[in-house]
């Protein structure tokens, strides 16, 4: 199950996901393996399968290095005297993508060249990946939802431009 979190924050689709994994469990006893960028420690404090069929101590998570840290959310619309440095602006089309990003920003949507992503995402890796230096990361970036898997980079602020609610999951890891 990649990106297994998402089956397992609304009850129906926890339902689906608990039935999935013991399905899995009583058909082949094949090892069932979750992937996920995003923690999800609730799945493993309250996931209720029957006794004896599926022992979910075996899977060790390490939530210690996330720490507890609070996201902010405002609802807002983008300010520019605001909104000068370090932040990723996600949007819902390749066109407001173009229209948003100023001269200086990095640019990042499906419409660009193999080529083209793939030194865009160089560079973005360079200025805000985990190497980058603190001043490398106050280049604002503007793309489509693109961004929101494959590449690991953070930002101080992500601010979101009609995106549905559902599509919104992995952009947070990309705060910090």
């Amino acid at each position: 199950f990649d990106e297994y979190q998402q089956y397992a924050t609304k009850p129906a689709l926890e339902a689906i996901f608990k039935i999935a994994l013991l399905g899995r469990y009583l058909c082949n006893k094949s090892k069932t393996i979750l992937t996920s960028a995003t923690p999800n420690k609730y799945l493993y404090e309250d996931i209720k399968l029957p006794k004896g069929k599926i022992d979910v101590k075996k899977i060790t998570v390490d939530y210690t290095k996330y720490g507890e840290k609070k996201y902010k959310c405002e609802f807002r619309q983008f300010n520019p005297d605001k909104d000068t440095e370090n932040f990723l602006m996600v949007v819902n089309s390749v066109k407001t993508s173009q229209n948003m990003c100023k001269s200086g920003w990095i640019n990042y949507h499906t419409l660009f060249t193999k080529k083209d992503k793939e030194e865009k995402r160089e560079l973005l890796n360079k200025t805000h990946g985990k190497e980058s230096s603190i001043d490398d990361r106050k280049i604002p970036v503007v793309s489509t939802n693109i961004i929101s898997t494959g590449i690991d980079i953070s930002f101080k602020k992500v601010i979101l431009c009609g995106l549905p609610m559902e599509e919104t999951t992995q952009l947070a890891g990309r705060c910090n």
